[in-house]
């Protein structure tokens, strides 16, 4: 008797694209004939999931393109939502076999939806605030740079926990639905192209005391001149691509400022703990935008447009 047959959506093809082009979805397939987990095939210490919703990253859009800017294997047939370098195991199937112990209880007021956003954003913002070398604390003031998923969470934690939030964003629109989040001030980048000075403005001269920064180089000047004197700048992500900007003076402001630049690499899951006991003591509603299972190439579409606000989720 056959074996009962599953989905997942996999990578097939070997050709490079940049992760930003929308052609590089035609190495992305829907293999509908996936053979069942059964009993026999979950060793001791795991567990048969039904996954019921994936949250998709930057980074599988770029082991998708085989975009050599994320390291991997980029190999055919990977399993996409990655987990890992290139992705060992990925979330956008019907079924996984995971350790028991990665497993968390999830707050009851949420979606499905919902908690696919928490581990990668959710984790992520926590680990940005509050495990670095600089840990925010009521009171300070922090920034949350575009309204993406990883910045919508920055936005909402740091507002539940008592701190000041400025957000940048690059329409008025998108800067309104901070604000619904928590933000006490907003900054829209493309009419401000030197942000950093308006953020200097609102916080009379001092600057924040952290900023998450999303951008990578082509924003990370602004963000040492908007962090105060030893103030932090948590590295989160490279979705600006590259520049050649000056070095020099970005080593000279870190250092006559004290300001320290953290590289938030990944997360614990100490760090997803933290972040789920927080949205559930707060009653947190993660912000996405959802796409039904058929969908998922238009959803990855939103995603290399950096157009949405929150978290991209797909139903499974």
């Amino acid at each position: 008797m056959p074996s009962a047959s599953a989905s997942e959506y996999q990578i097939h093809g070997q050709t490079r694209f940049p992760w930003t082009d929308l052609a590089a979805l035609q190495n992305l397939r829907l293999n509908t004939s996936v053979p069942k987990p059964d009993k026999t095939q979950i060793p001791p210490g795991h567990v048969l999931v039904r996954i019921r919703a994936a949250a998709l990253n930057a980074r599988d859009m770029m082991v998708i393109a085989h975009d050599p800017i994320y390291p991997g294997p980029h190999v055919p047939d990977l399993e996409v939502a990655t987990k890992g370098a290139g992705g060992e195991q990925g979330t956008l199937r019907e079924y996984g076999v995971l350790p028991d112990n990665e497993l968390i209880l999830a707050p009851p007021h949420l979606t499905f939806e919902e908690l696919a956003a928490m581990p990668a954003c959710g984790a992520t913002a926590m680990h940005a605030l509050f495990c670095g070398p600089k840990k925010l604390k009521p009171g300070q003031t922090v920034l949350a740079m575009g309204t993406g998923g990883v910045s919508c969470f920055v936005i909402q934690l740091a507002h539940a926990i008592g701190a000041t939030v400025i957000a940048t964003s690059s329409t008025d629109a998108k800067l309104g639905k901070a604000i619904e989040m928590g933000a006490a001030y907003t900054v829209n980048y493309t009419t401000s192209p030197s942000w950093s000075t308006e953020v200097l403005r609102l916080t009379h001269g001092l600057g924040v005391d952290l900023v998450v920064d999303i951008g990578g180089a082509t924003t990370l000047q602004e963000s040492v001149k908007a962090v105060k004197r030893g103030g932090q700048v948590s590295l989160v992500g490279f979705l600006g691509g590259s520049t050649k900007a000056d070095l020099a003076d970005l080593v000279a402001d870190v250092i006559f400022g004290g300001k320290t630049l953290y590289g938030v690499f990944n997360f614990t899951a100490e760090m997803t703990e933290r972040a789920v006991r927080m949205v559930g003591e707060k009653e947190i509603r993660p912000v996405v935008e959802v796409f039904e299972w058929e969908q998922a190439r238009e959803a990855f579409e939103m995603l290399s447009k950096q157009v949405a606000v929150g978290k991209i989720v797909v139903k499974v």
